[in-house]
């Protein structure tokens, strides 16, 4: 379950991130800094990648992560699982 809630968050932070630049993606950000703003290891954060990948949310090509889908990164946003 905790993987699922670092996916909640780390869906909240890339949807702030991408708004702030204003396109759906992310880059330029290592994963250890996103791992650090989440308060996680770099392993549980490739976990709550990977389970977003699996979802079609993101697609990642470190350091570019680009929204695919945003009402599935939405929903898993606001998920507090």
């Amino acid at each position: 379950m905790r993987r699922f809630g670092v996916a909640s968050g780390l869906s909240r932070l890339l949807l702030d991130l991408a708004r702030t630049v204003g396109v759906p993606l992310v880059a330029g950000i290592p994963q250890k800094v996103l791992a650090d703003v989440l308060g996680v290891t770099p392993r549980t954060l490739y976990g709550a990648v990977a389970e977003l990948g699996r979802r079609g949310a993101i697609s990642t090509r470190w350091p570019v992560v680009h929204i695919t889908d945003e009402v599935v990164l939405k929903e898993l946003a606001r998920s507090d699982a």
